[in-house]
């Protein structure tokens, strides 16, 4: 069995045909598929079951509710492949995707390729990433991975099983958010070399959903997984985890959780509570010493207003802003009349 595919499932009945289907049309049959039911409670759970029955190379694992490492940890447990794949149920891949897989070469514990982002509009974008091989795994190569984000997610990866088993390497069920990106940083401080692909056999379904799980511990929760990537990173590529690179990426946490705030439809207190909860951390406090180092080609202004003590600042400079762009956006059609 040359290939291992994981699907976690929950709740995700519209989408799953398309997600199953696009693995019945590969190319390449040397696979297995082990669909992780975790506890659905819509017809998710029957579809498992009646792909299962129609094609033997899937198998389905039923079980309570535990969230998505949980799920993916029994698929991890199951698996009988040489590699190891990861798909998200609500995602798809191009049909020659193992074919990719099985070509790629068989000496590298790591293999990651691109992907296709689809929005939900139906636009189509490729990221693909500079074609690279690492003999040898060190800061420096590891710089440049996290600068091409090859490390962010587990889908549109080649693991090698044994590499896996052999370390013990395994989901975090104590992280549900930036847990896939944890797990890749466990394995790269374990495997001896990676392999950088430019073709781009998954295709990522961009939901309209993306900011539905955030609340007001989105931050601490992300800074909590972040932390722990660094701790198993710190004693392999100890110059990796204290760079600038690192440093910056580790802000973007801030910065998008700010941002995200700031685009939601939420009440002025709201906004204001959850964004205090993240103006009182040592951490963003400490980027802010320097707003300049981490944004440099933002506005002065909104980098002013982003290193005030108080959110205060940014959210009344939002107001400015929306209040300056109805003005605007009203002139334009009176003198469209």
């Amino acid at each position: 069995m040359e290939i291992s595919l994981i699907v976690p499932v929950y709740n995700v009945e519209p989408y799953l045909r398309r997600c199953l289907d696009s693995v019945l049309a590969q190319t390449f049959t040397g696979f297995e598929v082990i669909l992780v039911d975790d506890g659905s409670t819509d017809a998710s759970g029957r579809i498992c079951d009646e792909y299962a029955e129609k094609d033997a190379r899937f198998r389905v694992i039923h079980k309570q509710n535990g969230g998505v490492s949980s799920a993916r940890n029994e698929g991890i447990q199951a698996s009988r492949g040489r590699y190891l794949a990861f798909l998200d149920s609500d995602d798809e891949l191009e049909p020659d995707a193992f074919a990719v897989f099985a070509a790629l070469p068989a000496e590298y514990d790591l293999a990651v390729c691109g992907s296709k982002w689809i929005a939900t509009d139906g636009r189509t974008h490729s990221r693909t990433f500079s074609q690279k091989a690492y003999a040898a795994l060190n800061s420096q190569a590891l710089c440049e991975m996290l600068r091409e984000k090859v490390v962010d997610c587990v889908w549109g990866k080649r693991f090698r099983l044994s590499t896996i088993r052999e370390h013990s390497i395994l989901f975090d069920e104590k992280f549900d958010l930036g847990e896939d990106t944890l797990f890749v940083c466990r394995f790269l401080a374990c495997c001896g070399n990676a392999y950088i692909s430019r073709q781009t056999p998954y295709r990522y379904h961009q939901n309209s959903g993306t900011l539905s799980g955030f609340d007001e511990r989105y931050v601490e929760r992300l800074c909590s997984a972040r932390n722990a990537m660094r701790e198993c990173l710190r004693e392999r590529f100890p110059e990796a985890v204290s760079s600038p690179l690192w440093e910056k990426q580790t802000f973007g946490v801030y910065h998008y959780a700010i941002a995200c705030i700031r685009q939601e439809k939420r009440p002025f207190r709201q906004k204001y509570r959850m964004l205090k909860r993240i103006y009182r951390q040592v951490g963003f406090r400490r980027y802010m010493r320097s707003p300049e180092t981490y944004l440099p080609n933002s506005n002065p202004v909104y980098r002013m207003a982003l290193s005030r003590k108080s959110p205060l600042w940014l959210l009344l400079l939002d107001k400015g802003v929306k209040m300056k762009n109805a003005v605007h956006n009203k002139r334009r059609e009176e003198g469209e009349q």
